[in-house]
């Protein structure tokens, strides 16, 4: 997509949603704030492009964004 910021992966992005279905996460009002919600905007630069993988990424304070 054009717009999307740096960083974003809409496929990331997807798979992503897919993982949290898999893994048993139905509620409507959680994955649309999860599709919502830029993950990219709270890591650390640097993890920008992995800001969707399924691993836990640092973020500020000496805190981790969790792996889904």
């Amino acid at each position: 997509m054009a717009n999307q910021p740096p960083g974003d992966d809409s496929v990331g992005r997807m798979q992503f949603l897919l993982g949290l279905r898999r893994r048993g996460i139905s509620d409507a009002a959680v994955l649309r704030a999860m599709d919502e919600v830029p993950r990219e905007h709270f890591v650390d630069r640097g993890y920008m492009d992995d800001a969707y993988a399924d691993q836990a990424l640092p973020i500020a304070c000496g805190q981790t964004i969790s792996q889904t």
